[in-house]
């Protein structure tokens, strides 16, 4: 009952088009994993559905189109068994394509991929991969 707060409807509060509306709009999004082009998986683990997409790729793709706005896809660099985030291929369903992906974020620093080639979006990509997953990183991405 607070007089500043409303609800809406998912389909007006998820609509990139009006998201994009907001002035200096970020997104911040969380990953489960990140593949080495930039692509984005939120959703599976294991081979399980952890979650549902909901909105975040209506907020990546809003956030992008606001005036002074910016997406974030954040993950940490390794899962709680030493296991990179960071991958060559991603193990499930994309959420969230390489094109629309901005900005990805580990503990290791920001990979600000927009208007990067394929190569560059590699190397950015390992470069906050966590420092142990590096060196296998660089020797599959000639795999890909």
């Amino acid at each position: 009952n607070h007089p500043d707060l409303y609800g809406l409807e998912a389909e007006i509060c998820n609509d990139a088009a009006i998201v994009a509306q907001q002035k200096n709009m970020k997104s911040v999004n969380a990953a489960i994993e990140v593949d080495l082009w930039g692509q984005v998986n939120a959703e599976f683990v294991k081979g399980f559905q952890h979650s549902a997409v909901g909105g975040q790729l209506d907020f990546v793709r809003g956030a992008q189109r606001s005036r002074n706005g910016a997406s974030f896809v954040c993950l940490n660099s390794i899962t709680k068994t030493g296991l990179s985030k960071i991958v060559p291929k991603l193990t499930a369903p994309v959420t969230d394509p390489r094109v629309d992906i901005d900005n990805v974020v580990t503990e290791f620093g920001i990979a600000r991929l927009r208007g990067l080639t394929l190569r560059e979006r590699i190397d950015a990509l390992i470069n906050i991969a966590h420092p142990d997953h590096r060196v296998d990183l660089r020797k599959a991405c000639f795999l890909l």
